[in-house]
């Protein structure tokens, strides 16, 4: 009942506004129009999982599997199959609770999504690991990585106390010049890679590490 009666409060709260009357009414709804529900909170938490809107429903199953786990909900590597077909079956109970999981932690798991799309590791085809471009923009990655987990964590706690620190200025004037060296090297490597796919591979790394750099800008 507790699980219930929060899920309903909080469905009924900003950004969601379900406007759900009572525990009964949303235990009434059915499996479909739940899970209809639990793929919005997905999208809510993270935007760009706006394709689960739209998907198939064992395409959505995959993708909320997906954002559970980079959201560290416990779901053991053993039993992923029967957690997998138990949300495509239609067990509402399931769904509730990750629904009730996902509402408690929002703010949390807003803030994890958003710095997940800057920090999960980028898989690289195997056969491209030895080229050395690969290698270079590799390792350039981890290493900005690992700068904007601290300019993050430093941004935050001088966000709380309103002030601006010469340090994260100097960055920002750093970063502008990777951004524009980055640039740069992006034009010489569609001159320069003949192969379309090493290229692409390339070109994957560089982006996320453009992107890095243009948040913090």
């Amino acid at each position: 009942m507790e699980k219930l009666a929060f899920i309903v409060k909080r469905l009924n709260m900003a950004p969601f506004h379900k406007n759900i009357n009572t525990m009964s009414e949303f235990d009434s709804k059915s499996y479909s129009e739940i899970f209809d529900i639990m793929c919005e909170i997905v999208y809510t938490v993270d935007p760009e999982q706006d394709a689960i809107l739209r998907e198939p429903s064992d395409a959505q199953v995959t993708r909320i599997i997906n954002f559970l786990t980079v959201m560290k909900f416990n779901i053991p590597e053993d039993q992923m199959e029967d957690f997998y077909n138990l949300l495509l079956g239609g067990d509402k109970e399931m769904l509730q609770t990750i629904m009730h999981w996902c509402l408690q932690k929002f703010e949390h798991l807003q803030k994890r999504a958003y710095l997940a799309k800057y920090l999960m590791p980028v898989e690289i085809p195997a056969e491209f690991l030895n080229e050395d471009l690969i290698l270079e923009l590799s390792d350039r990655l981890k290493d900005l990585q690992a700068d904007f987990k601290e300019v993050h964590k430093a941004s935050e706690q001088h966000r709380s106390t309103g002030a601006k620190p010469a340090e994260l200025k100097a960055e920002i004037s750093q970063l502008e010049n990777e951004k524009s060296q980055l640039e740069n090297k992006i034009k010489r490597m569609k001159k320069e890679v003949k192969d379309e796919d090493t290229f692409k591979a390339m070109l994957k790394v560089t982006s996320i590490i453009m992107t890095i750099i243009f948040l913090w800008l």
